[in-house]
């Protein structure tokens, strides 16, 4: 969840014109690098919304694994 949030900030603030970037290309003229800026953001936010997809089934694998235990100690 905090590693989708922190995805889900990263691409919102790629989509905002009020982002660091708009107060950097005030002081450096990128607007060359927009493109490239915009994709390294999509990647990054893809990456880190599969990692919360791994974290998310390895808590919920975790969790079940030890219901089973808990239950096959219970009735054993």
């Amino acid at each position: 969840m905090l590693i989708g949030g922190i995805a889900t900030h990263l691409q919102r603030a790629q989509l905002t014109p009020k982002s660091k970037f708009a107060r950097l290309d005030r002081i450096i003229p990128l607007k060359p690098f927009w493109g490239i800026r915009f994709v390294i953001a999509q990647l990054i936010y893809f990456i880190l919304s599969i990692l919360d997809r791994v974290y998310f089934l390895l808590v919920m694998s975790i969790s079940s694994l030890s219901r089973l235990i808990d239950f096959i100690v219970h009735w054993s």
